[in-house]
């Protein structure tokens, strides 16, 4: 097995263990196909202002997903815009707004800034 190869397998432990943080996520395109996949999430409800160091409620939801599941898919390059829907570690469903998409090729992760919106169903 070669450098890339155990790369692989180990994003996909990380990304995808059924047994760790990943979700079942749907991944729903601009031209409204979707796509199946099991993305890593964190969910943050309380953040830190860099300037004073005070907490205050806030929201940061990120998933990562490993694109060789969204190739295997045939799926595009995800933009924003695309929806999202998922279940949460307390079994709620959320529905999602894709706000920025960073692909790191070199990587092979899909990192996902995602946000609520009223009109994301």
């Amino acid at each position: 097995m070669n450098i890339r190869e155990l790369a692989e397998k180990d994003l996909s432990y990380i990304l995808e263990d059924v047994n760790g943080f990943s979700h079942e996520v749907t991944l729903t395109d601009l031209s409204n196909v979707s796509y199946n996949v099991r993305c890593w999430g964190a969910d943050i409800g309380l953040m830190v202002d860099p300037a004073t160091g005070a907490n205050f409620i806030g929201r940061n939801i990120e998933i990562y997903c490993r694109r060789s599941s969204l190739d295997l898919l045939n799926a595009p390059e995800i933009k924003t815009g695309w929806r999202v829907s998922m279940t949460n570690v307390n079994n709620d469903n959320h529905k999602l707004i894709v706000k920025s998409a960073s692909h790191d090729r070199t990587l092979g992760i899909v990192r996902l800034v995602l946000e609520t919106k009223t009109n994301a169903s």
